[in-house]
Protein backbone atom coordinates (compact mmCIF):
# COMPACT_ATOMS: atom_id res chain seq x y z
CA UNK A 1 0.00 0.00 0.00
CA UNK A 2 2.76 2.05 0.51
CA UNK A 3 4.18 1.90 -2.76
CA UNK A 4 0.63 2.76 -4.15
CA UNK A 5 0.91 5.81 -2.15
CA UNK A 6 3.94 6.95 -3.56
CA UNK A 7 1.83 6.46 -6.82
CA UNK A 8 -0.49 8.72 -6.03
CA UNK A 9 1.78 11.34 -4.45
CA UNK A 10 3.34 11.35 -7.90
CA UNK A 11 0.34 11.90 -9.72
CA UNK A 12 -0.55 14.56 -7.43
CA UNK A 13 2.48 16.42 -8.18
CA UNK A 14 2.20 15.50 -11.87
CA UNK A 15 -1.96 17.46 -12.02
CA UNK A 16 -0.34 20.30 -9.36
CA UNK A 17 1.92 21.01 -12.42
CA UNK A 18 -0.14 20.86 -15.35
CA UNK A 19 -2.15 23.18 -13.09
CA UNK A 20 0.86 25.79 -12.95
CA UNK A 21 1.22 25.45 -16.83
CA UNK A 22 -1.99 26.18 -17.33
CA UNK A 23 -2.32 29.02 -15.27
CA UNK A 24 0.93 30.79 -16.79
CA UNK A 25 -0.50 29.80 -20.14
CA UNK A 26 -3.66 31.63 -19.32
CA UNK A 27 -2.16 34.60 -18.31
CA UNK A 28 0.12 34.29 -21.33
CA UNK A 29 -2.83 34.72 -22.89
CA UNK A 30 -4.16 37.63 -21.66
CA UNK A 31 -0.85 39.66 -21.05
CA UNK A 32 0.65 38.95 -24.85
CA UNK A 33 -1.08 41.16 -27.29
CA UNK A 34 -2.52 38.76 -30.59
CA UNK A 35 -3.96 40.14 -33.64
CA UNK A 36 -7.54 39.59 -33.99
CA UNK A 37 -6.97 36.54 -36.64
CA UNK A 38 -6.07 34.26 -33.65
CA UNK A 39 -8.95 34.93 -31.18
CA UNK A 40 -10.72 32.06 -32.19
CA UNK A 41 -7.52 30.15 -31.47
CA UNK A 42 -6.73 31.71 -28.48
CA UNK A 43 -10.00 31.12 -27.37
CA UNK A 44 -10.39 27.73 -28.24
CA UNK A 45 -6.92 27.06 -26.04
CA UNK A 46 -8.00 28.97 -23.45
CA UNK A 47 -10.85 27.11 -22.97
CA UNK A 48 -9.17 23.28 -22.90
CA UNK A 49 -6.54 25.37 -20.38
CA UNK A 50 -9.79 26.00 -18.05
CA UNK A 51 -10.96 22.69 -18.45
CA UNK A 52 -7.72 20.25 -17.72
CA UNK A 53 -7.56 23.05 -14.67
CA UNK A 54 -11.16 22.39 -13.69
CA UNK A 55 -10.07 18.24 -13.71
CA UNK A 56 -6.85 18.79 -12.30
CA UNK A 57 -8.70 20.43 -8.87
CA UNK A 58 -10.79 17.48 -8.80
CA UNK A 59 -7.81 14.50 -9.35
CA UNK A 60 -6.13 16.81 -6.22
CA UNK A 61 -8.86 16.81 -4.05
CA UNK A 62 -9.80 13.19 -4.80
CA UNK A 63 -6.01 12.41 -4.10
CA UNK A 64 -5.10 14.73 -1.31
CA UNK A 65 -8.67 12.97 0.45
CA UNK A 66 -7.41 9.28 -0.20
CA UNK A 67 -4.03 9.85 1.37
CA UNK A 68 -5.55 11.47 4.60
CA UNK A 69 -7.58 8.29 4.94
CA UNK A 70 -6.32 4.95 4.75
CA UNK A 71 -9.73 3.12 4.26
CA UNK A 72 -10.73 5.53 0.89
CA UNK A 73 -6.51 4.66 -0.19
CA UNK A 74 -7.59 1.14 -0.20
CA UNK A 75 -10.99 1.73 -1.50
CA UNK A 76 -8.96 3.84 -4.76
CA UNK A 77 -6.24 0.98 -5.05
CA UNK A 78 -9.53 -1.37 -5.42
CA UNK A 79 -11.11 0.31 -7.89
CA UNK A 80 -8.00 0.88 -9.85
CA UNK A 81 -6.61 -2.86 -9.84
CA UNK A 82 -10.22 -4.30 -11.02
CA UNK A 83 -9.46 -6.71 -13.48
CA UNK A 84 -13.04 -6.97 -14.91
CA UNK A 85 -12.63 -2.45 -15.34
CA UNK A 86 -9.11 -3.05 -16.80
CA UNK A 87 -10.40 -5.36 -19.17
CA UNK A 88 -13.61 -3.35 -20.03
CA UNK A 89 -11.19 -0.04 -21.08
CA UNK A 90 -8.58 -2.20 -23.60
CA UNK A 91 -11.66 -3.71 -24.92
CA UNK A 92 -13.30 -0.34 -25.39
CA UNK A 93 -9.99 1.24 -26.49
CA UNK A 94 -9.64 -1.49 -28.96
CA UNK A 95 -13.25 -1.05 -30.56
CA UNK A 96 -13.16 2.89 -30.46
CA UNK A 97 -9.54 2.66 -32.50
CA UNK A 98 -10.63 0.73 -35.14
CA UNK A 99 -14.32 2.43 -35.26
CA UNK A 100 -12.57 5.98 -35.36
CA UNK A 101 -10.23 4.65 -38.08
CA UNK A 102 -12.59 3.46 -40.26
CA UNK A 103 -14.72 6.06 -40.02
CA UNK A 104 -12.32 8.47 -40.94
CA UNK A 105 -11.51 6.42 -43.76
CA UNK A 106 -15.44 6.87 -45.01
CA UNK A 107 -15.43 10.12 -44.24
CA UNK A 108 -11.84 10.64 -45.89
CA UNK A 109 -13.65 9.00 -49.07
CA UNK A 110 -16.49 11.22 -48.88
CA UNK A 111 -14.73 14.57 -48.77
CA UNK A 112 -12.09 13.73 -51.50
CA UNK A 113 -15.26 14.87 -53.74
CA UNK A 114 -15.66 18.31 -51.75
CA UNK A 115 -12.48 19.90 -50.45
CA UNK A 116 -9.05 18.31 -51.37
CA UNK A 117 -7.69 20.15 -48.19
CA UNK A 118 -9.68 18.48 -45.67
CA UNK A 119 -9.16 14.94 -47.84
CA UNK A 120 -5.38 15.08 -47.28
CA UNK A 121 -5.78 16.77 -43.80
CA UNK A 122 -7.94 13.34 -42.68
CA UNK A 123 -5.43 11.33 -44.52
CA UNK A 124 -2.59 13.19 -42.34
CA UNK A 125 -4.81 12.34 -38.85
CA UNK A 126 -5.62 8.72 -40.16
CA UNK A 127 -1.36 8.12 -40.50
CA UNK A 128 -1.13 9.73 -37.78
CA UNK A 129 -3.10 7.36 -35.67
CA UNK A 130 -1.68 4.33 -36.93
CA UNK A 131 1.72 5.37 -36.47
CA UNK A 132 0.67 6.35 -32.90
CA UNK A 133 -0.97 3.01 -32.65
CA UNK A 134 2.61 1.52 -34.03
CA UNK A 135 4.22 3.31 -31.39
CA UNK A 136 2.42 2.00 -29.14
CA UNK A 137 2.32 -1.75 -29.86
CA UNK A 138 6.02 -1.50 -30.29
CA UNK A 139 6.51 -0.33 -26.70
CA UNK A 140 4.08 -2.51 -25.31
CA UNK A 141 5.64 -5.78 -27.25
CA UNK A 142 8.98 -5.36 -25.95
CA UNK A 143 7.75 -4.38 -22.13
CA UNK A 144 5.57 -7.74 -21.99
Amino acid sequence: MEEFKRVIQKRNLILKGSILVCIILSIMFYVIPFEKTYEIGISFQLGICIGILFLGLLGIYKYSKALKDEQMLKKLYIEEHDERKMMIKQKVGQSSLITIVLSLAIITCVSAYMNMLVTKTLICVIYGILFITLIFKIYYSKKY
